[in-house]
């Protein structure tokens, strides 16, 4: 007696339907989710590096003497605008900034020449403005601006930095 029995492997379809389904929509929000972080940090990187470099050109503008101290627009190998007191402006550096050609500045503030940036110096207890230079950001997304408060011919002024890429 020998008997074949056929065996055949089962397979139920709407079970098998409904895992790859789930698991097909499982795999696609690991991707997406993967895909917006990413982008996320991406976007924190920028972000990032924007702040920094407004908070970069502030410490230029009310820290940092330039190298070397006296600089001119001639001699300059490091743009700095403070008079040597911590927030103090010396108004002469400002004049010789505004005297340089926006791409040979910019070269001292910016890491390349996807960056733009824009200073305003403006009264304290007012909007008149006192100086201002570069470009300003009319049309510009996602610009970063940073206020300082420092000392310009013995007045109060708001020093307004703005950065864009």
């Amino acid at each position: 007696m020998c008997s074949h029995i056929k065996s055949k492997a089962q397979v139920l379809l709407p079970d098998f339907v409904f895992s790859l389904a789930i698991f097909i929509v499982l795999i696609c929000i690991v991707f997406f989710m993967g895909n917006v972080m990413f982008e996320k940090s991406e976007n924190y990187k920028e972000t990032y590096m924007v702040e920094n470099l407004a908070k970069n050109i502030g410490y230029y503008i009310l820290s940092y003497t330039g190298n070397p101290e006296n600089w001119d627009p001639h001699n300059v190998k490091m743009i700095g605008f403070s008079t040597g007191k911590e927030n103090v402006i010396n108004f002469t550096k400002l004049m010789f900034l505004s005297s340089m050609p926006y791409n040979k500045s910019k070269r001292f503030f910016m890491p390349n020449e996807e960056y733009h940036f824009f200073i305003n110096i403006t009264y304290f207890n007012n909007t008149k403005s006192v100086f201002s230079y570069g470009k300003y950001p009319y049309f510009s997304q996602d610009v970063f601006k940073i206020t300082r408060i420092g000392i310009l011919n013995q007045t109060v002024v708001r020093v307004e930095i703005y950065v864009w890429k």
